[in-house]
């Protein structure tokens, strides 16, 4: 285990001895806005498309804006609104601001130790890859270095006529037994006049 590695275990046995309610507020909190970061970059085009036509014309703008959301549109813009107040409500609660004083350190050291971790990770594979890459190329390297050897060569051929001894020629094919069948008079005549 790395150094890093530890020092990750460590963080998460510390983030993990947090009261309850601190880490609870904590987490909400942080996933909320992660989710209003992924939400405001499509909310904002929408708004901004609704915008296009409305030059300098807000009353327009609100009252296209209205007309949407009667008629249902505008999905991204009310995601947005229910996070943005399910975030302040758990910022406001009470226990938070203790909360984020405690995690908020210890999760950005997390953050950092996990990306220290995948990048040793990283650079150990690549080494790993590296190293069975050498060890590959040397193996072809000697064996083409000894099927050029004439002790090797010699060793070999030695082999094969130890492996494979001379054959006895194979016996000829046996004598035809039983009834074979002569072609009648005629038939020879037939094949006489071809």
């Amino acid at each position: 285990m790395t150094t890093n590695e530890k020092s990750l275990q460590d963080i998460d046995q510390q983030i993990s001895r947090v009261a309850p309610a601190q880490l609870e507020l904590y987490t909400a909190a942080q996933g909320l806005k992660a989710m209003f970061t992924t939400i405001a970059a499509p909310a904002l085009d929408h708004l901004l498309w609704q915008a296009q036509d409305n030059h300098c014309d807000p009353e327009a703008y609100a009252h296209q804006m209205e007309a949407l959301w009667i008629r249902g549109g505008g999905q991204d813009v009310d995601k947005l609104a229910r996070v943005h107040c399910a975030l302040a409500a758990v910022e406001a609660a009470d226990g938070f601001a203790a909360a984020a004083a405690i995690l908020g350190p210890l999760c950005a050291r997390r953050a950092e130790l996990r990306a220290l971790v995948a990048s040793e990770a990283a650079e150990l594979a690549k080494a790993q890859e590296e190293a069975a890459e050498t060890h590959r190329l040397a193996i072809e390297r000697a064996t083409a270095a000894a099927a050029n050897c004439p002790e090797v060569r010699a060793a070999a051929e030695r082999l094969a006529a130890l492996s494979n001894p001379p054959q006895e020629p194979a016996p000829p094919p046996p004598l035809v037994r039983g009834k074979i069948k002569l072609p009648s008079p005629a038939e020879e005549m037939t094949a006489d006049m071809h």
